[in-house]
């Protein structure tokens, strides 16, 4: 199945179906599904632009590992790079992708 980023309104992850989502999620938290059955996730379309701000620096060559079609660039020790869903998912595999939270 094709990987595709689902988002719960706070949490963005990359994952085959809802269920799986699920699963990358509750992995990465922690936390149990059944404290968040009420939850929904939402697959976002893969030619969709989302901007994502890493605050720490998470990759020592950024630059060099864009998403396909990407944009980087840094401002005050920020990165902030910018592509579709689609590119990114393809670029990070199944997983946590970014929060508005953390």
């Amino acid at each position: 199945m094709t990987l595709k980023c689902f988002e719960n309104g706070a949490d963005t992850v990359i994952a085959e179906s809802v269920e799986d989502a699920w699963k990358v999620w509750c992995e990465t938290t922690g936390e149990d599904r059944e404290d968040y059955e009420d939850m929904e996730w939402l697959i976002k379309p893969d030619d969709r632009l989302i901007t994502i701000r890493y605050e720490e620096r998470v990759y020592s060559d950024l630059f060099d590992r864009l998403p396909e079609g990407g944009v980087a660039k840094e401002h005050e020790g920020i990165e902030i790079v910018t592509a579709t869903y689609g590119a990114w998912a393809n670029l990070k595999g199944r997983g946590w992708l970014c929060s508005t939270e953390w």
